[in-house]
């Protein structure tokens, strides 16, 4: 799980305010999980909450596979995908609330 600074950071370049108190529907689980391209996660594996969705994005292993940067350490590409998938998910859920 990422600090709630970093969260708070990433939600606020997409103009999400108070990310927290956001609940997912199921609807935009699917929305927001094909948008970045891994497979849907619903509610029963987030509970709805938007930092569990990111946990579970960045745990996929087609994201993983998609945002690993070749050349870079193993320890750099772990240590960044918290990161890659907070703004991947935050993005997409920006542009899912604008629709």
């Amino acid at each position: 799980m990422m600090p709630r600074k970093k969260l708070e950071y990433y939600a606020k370049q997409n103009g999400i305010e108070d990310f927290v108190k956001i609940r997912l529907t199921e609807d935009e689980c699917a929305k927001i999980c094909e948008a970045i391209g891994i497979k849907a996660y619903g509610l029963k594996d987030c509970g709805g909450s938007v930092s569990m969705l990111i946990d579970r994005v960045m745990d996929d292993e087609g994201f993983k596979a998609a945002n690993t940067k070749a050349g870079m350490p193993d320890d750099y590409n772990i240590a960044r995908m918290p990161d890659y998938a907070a703004i991947a998910v935050f993005k997409a859920l920006a542009a899912i609330r604008k629709a």
